[in-house]
């Protein structure tokens, strides 16, 4: 007997942001239009200063982040990439994909495996 169906993320959540990619990339593939990309979805309320809270995330959680992002890199194509970074720029958890930074290396290898 099947459970109960499985919770949706917080929407603006990392696990959201990957869903809506993931999604987004198999119903471009299925239908045949790889090139063809859909706005981001309008917000309905203003968007947060990213200044206004400081996010402390440790190395291990970005880690983490950076191997299930170039998953989905892999699987949907390096366009995920830029979605990430034009929408989570200023997000700490997101700041391994600038080259500069100390996990970039560890995320490229994650991307090439």
């Amino acid at each position: 007997m099947p459970g109960p169906p499985p919770k949706k993320p917080a929407k603006g959540s990392l696990a959201h942001t990957l869903l809506l990619m993931k999604s987004k990339a198999k119903a471009a593939a299925t239908a045949g239009a790889v090139a063809a990309r859909a706005p981001p979805p309008k917000a309905e309320e203003p968007a947060a200063d990213p200044h206004e809270a400081v996010v402390d995330v440790s190395i291990e959680e970005l880690k983490v982040i950076a191997m299930k992002v170039a998953a989905v890199a892999t699987n949907a194509g390096y366009d995920v990439q830029s979605v990430l970074w034009k929408r989570h720029r200023d997000d700490p958890r997101f700041a391994f994909l600038r080259r500069e930074h100390l996990l970039h290396p560890y995320y490229q290898t994650c991307v090439n495996r």
